[in-house]
């Protein structure tokens, strides 16, 4: 059978710069196949083209065999083809089903049928085990459940293939293994995923299959099952490098900056609720959490240690 979707000899420029330079990309029926590659390497253009939101200056792309084109992502989303960005298109004053239905909405009588709306997104929510409310409002949801909200958009529009872009980077490691999992509920039900990512042991545990972009161009594309970090990392710098960073004990110093029971209220609720921590000389201090406001407001005025 052929590729549920396959990209051939795409090219972009931008003036002098090639963005992409004859990239072939083939992406099976219920497999995560993992894109990777450096800052600049030619992935957001890619996966940009292969949406829609941008038009290849030579090259073809094809779902199923057939060559199509693409006039905008409209067309691409009515071709079965998804995006979930790295920054959420959703908005955050209406509920779960609300979002997710917007632009196609099951009608009854002229108006939109609510009801109709809030069974079929409960029903796509449980089968793919996505935890998500379909009354809830988006706003008042975490990162990893708005995530999932996007996901919900793409099924309800039936979407074949997923395009995940950065998906983990604002998610905590609990919020990643969820996804993961929606993400093999969504491949065990034929589904293609395209996962890009900077990050190996990602690439390692959810890809089937990873293609390597360097400057613009396939610098490898393998098996996970039949490679290693290492070899990634030299597809993606051209060099080999010990993916294990050997560090030295460190001495640190006197504390340079301490905080005592810091609390900062946002709206007459704690943003930042008696926070204490002391950063010594020598020190990397670490911020980590579930997502929440006082992570910003803490940037600003101390952290908590990780």
């Amino acid at each position: 059978m052929a590729p549920e979707l396959a990209a051939i000899g795409i090219v972009k420029r931008y003036g002098s710069l090639v963005a992409n330079d004859h990239v072939d990309l083939a992406v099976e029926r219920g497999e995560v196949h993992v894109v990777m590659g450096e800052n600049g390497a030619g992935k957001s253009t890619l996966m940009s083209i292969l949406y829609g939101m941008q038009a290849p200056d030579e090259g073809r792309i094809l779902l199923l065999g057939s060559e199509v084109r693409y006039r905008s992502a409209l067309d691409a989303i009515a071709e079965g083809v998804s995006m979930v960005h790295q920054a959420f298109k959703l908005f955050n004053s209406l509920t779960v089903w609300e979002n997710v239905v917007y632009g196609c909405e099951p009608q009854r009588a002229g108006f939109v049928d609510r009801a109709a709306a809030i069974t079929k997104v409960g029903a796509l929510a449980q089968r793919y085990h996505l935890g998500v409310d379909p009354s809830a409002i988006v706003g008042r949801l975490s990162v990893g459940v708005r995530q999932r909200v996007e996901i919900l958009k793409a099924l309800h529009r039936d979407a074949r293939i997923l395009i995940l872009d950065e998906p983990t980077a604002v998610l905590t490691p609990q919020e990643r293994d969820a996804l993961f999992a929606v993400i093999r509920n969504l491949t065990a039900s034929g589904r293609a995923v395209i996962f890009v990512t900077h990050k190996l042991h990602e690439a390692m545990a959810i890809g089937d299959r990873v293609t390597v972009l360097r400057d613009g161009r396939v610098a490898a594309s393998m098996t996970t099952k039949e490679t290693s970090p290492s070899e990634i990392i030299r597809a993606m710098i051209g060099r080999a490098v010990n993916p294990v960073v050997e560090k030295a004990p460190v001495k640190l110093g006197a504390a340079v900056l301490k905080v005592d029971a810091l609390t900062v209220r946002r709206a007459g609720r704690p943003a930042v609720d008696r926070i204490s921590l002391a950063v010594r000389a020598g020190e990397m201090f670490g911020v980590s959490g579930t997502f929440s406001e006082w992570a910003s407001t803490s940037s600003a005025t101390g952290s908590s240690r990780s």
